[in-house]
């Protein structure tokens, strides 16, 4: 009988208390077109992530956000869609990091490309196009990027043996 009694306390408490209610603040508001997809990575106070066309930083102490990349589309690097991942290499004063992502659209048969840029949103290049058909995928849209030591793991939408998609990887050294 305590048992119950001890266990329909602790049952009721947890029943009837309340969380202090949230408050939402708005952060930044998008423009026209750049509609934001994905989830944002983060490093210290720093936030990172893509919108329609665009990669972007946020930094959650002085409250400032900067364009980092404005993807053109066509031959060169696509259309931002999807996550970013953030890759740190070293430690300390030889500390780098870099943002690497897809598209899903963009490379020589507009069917998506891997890309990595530094943090900073510099140095921007493709390190992989997707052609389609049996031996590569296409059209990543919306993917991210999962890290396993120097190695990146992605999806893409169609391409593959039977055109339903791959799961690809790509070294980052």
């Amino acid at each position: 009988m305590r048992a119950w009694i001890t266990s329909a306390l602790i049952a009721w408490m947890v029943f009837v208390s309340t969380p202090a209610r949230a408050q939402l603040s708005t952060l930044h508001s998008f423009e026209s077109g750049e509609s934001p997809y994905g989830t944002m990575v983060s490093s210290g106070s720093i936030l990172y992530g893509m919108a329609g066309g665009i990669a972007f930083m946020y930094n959650t102490t002085n409250e400032n956000s900067a364009l980092l990349h404005q993807f053109t589309g066509g031959p060169n690097n696509g259309a931002g869609q999807g996550d970013l991942t953030l890759v740190t290499v070293g430690a300390g004063p030889f500390r780098r990091q870099y943002l690497y992502g897809v598209t899903g659209q963009g490379g020589p048969a507009n069917l998506g490309v891997v890309f990595m840029m530094n943090s900073d949103g510099t140095g921007y290049t493709n390190l992989h196009t997707f052609a389609g058909a049996t031996s590569d995928g296409a059209t990543p849209f919306f993917s991210s990027l999962t890290q396993g030591g120097s190695t990146l793991y992605g999806t893409t939408y169609d391409g593959g043996t039977a055109n339903f998609g791959t799961l690809f990887k790509i070294n980052t050294n």
